[in-house]
């Protein structure tokens, strides 16, 4: 049956984006050093970060469609709920990666084709791996009585170009998701290939100082463009899938990679970054109490929430890079768990909608709370499953199809 859902209705595709590769940045210290090193070594910290985004969507998704009962179960769906936030945390982590990676390389030979390359063996693969085999057995699975599934087969070109996020805007409805077929969660990875689009362009074109500049604009542009869409009544669909609605996260991170690349590196930004942290974690907070949950959909999020959040988002990504000192953040970041999460994410995300849907045949929420008979248990379990199996499906794509892909990249090292 084809979804209801419709661009008023955003969180029903709250996904995580595409993702830069870790191993292409350095650690940033807080002292000098030459800038075409920043993007050669590992942050495990960055790879715990992922995870985390990648936990907090999954985390969500736990929860779509559920209707607790008791107070423990409402209370759990109240902190899952907030897992949307994951989708910013990636799009700030893809800023950060990419302007570094663009910025480091800026002035070698081959700039546009070693990144446009690199990326297209990171993400192309896997993504149109899964379009070519859903697509291969609708032919023999999908009846011409299931509408939803019709539907989805007859605007398939719009998943096979990256503009989903646009789709759901022409079409004014998110109807990539019917049954077994789901695919809603796509928006997300057009708006960074969007971004990837016009980025390394505007990266090579201006000065060195200017791209902070840029940034600065992005991120006031976003904010001002919700805020205007709001007043002028237009559908919460509006604000939230458009990629201009969405550039304050990435340009967030883009302005993250340019200050670890200035005179004094990061070391200015640390005390800044903690007090941001504190304010818009406050904000977020206070919205929480004033609203009764923290709503996607909630036209305090829609207007400048994903700015607060953008920029909470981005002080944590700060403290995580601080090297100067021991830091118990950075420490809580490279658990083990977290980094095998960050690692396999990308597959994980491209594939966990999949992976709910076979869940879901298998064990409900209501199944697994009436097995242990506690409402708030069963969510958590169920969610502790559904985790599991997409790290599981995450783990596998890495090591039997991904990496063989990622090797390629040999032939496109930035710098050559």
């Amino acid at each position: 049956m084809e979804s209801a859902a419709s661009p008023s209705s955003p969180a029903s595709s709250v996904k995580a984006p595409g993702f830069a590769s870790t191993p292409e940045i350095a650690p940033p210290p807080g002292v000098d050093q030459p800038a075409a090193r920043l993007s050669a070594r590992h942050i495990p910290a960055l790879d715990g970060l992922r995870g985390v985004a990648i936990l907090s969507l999954l985390l969500f998704k736990s929860i779509e469609g559920l209707a607790p009962v008791t107070w423990s179960g409402k209370a759990v769906q109240q902190v899952f709920g907030c897992g949307w936030m994951g989708v910013d945390l990636f799009f700030v982590l893809s800023g950060f990666l990419i302007s570094g990676i663009l910025l480091d390389s800026k002035d070698a030979p081959h700039y546009f084709r070693n990144f446009y390359a690199r990326r297209t063996l990171r993400v192309f693969p896997l993504y149109y791996a899964v379009l070519l085999v859903t697509f291969g057995a609708c032919v023999f699975l999908v009846s011409p009585q299931d509408l939803g599934a019709e539907r989805i087969v007859h605007n398939q070109g719009w998943l096979w170009t990256y503009t989903t996020n646009i789709a759901f805007l022409v079409k004014r409805s998110v109807f990539f998701d019917s049954g077994w077929l789901r695919f809603n969660h796509f928006w997300s990875l057009a708006i960074e290939e969007q971004f990837y689009l016009f980025w390394p362009l505007l990266i090579y074109l201006l000065p060195r100082r200017s791209p902070a500049i840029a940034c600065g604009l992005l991120i006031v542009g976003a904010l001002s463009l919700r805020i205007g869409l709001y007043f002028a009544h237009q559908r919460p669909g509006a604000m939230f899938y458009p990629t201009p609605c969405r550039l304050d996260s990435l340009a967030m991170g883009a302005l993250i990679a340019i200050a670890v690349r200035s005179g004094r590196g990061l070391a200015q930004w640390i005390s800044a970054a903690k007090r941001a942290a504190l304010v818009s974690g406050a904000i977020l907070l206070a919205v929480w109490i004033w609203r009764g949950k923290l709503d996607v959909n909630d036209v305090t999020t829609l207007t400048f929430g994903f700015t607060v959040v953008a920029v909470f988002a981005a002080s944590i990504l700060t403290l995580a890079l601080d090297r100067s000192k021991p830091n118990r953040w950075a420490g809580w970041l490279e658990h083990r768990l977290l980094r095998i999460a960050g690692k396999y994410s990308y597959g994980m995300y491209v594939l966990h909608m999949l992976v709910i849907g076979v869940c879901d045949h298998l064990v409900t929420a209501g199944r697994m709370a009436a097995t242990v008979r506690f409402e708030a248990l069963g969510i958590v379990l169920r969610a502790l499953l559904l985790f599991g199996a997409t790290m599981g499906a995450g783990f596998i794509s890495w090591h039997l199809y991904e990496s063989h892909f990622l090797r390629a990249k040999r032939f496109f090292k930035y710098g050559q």
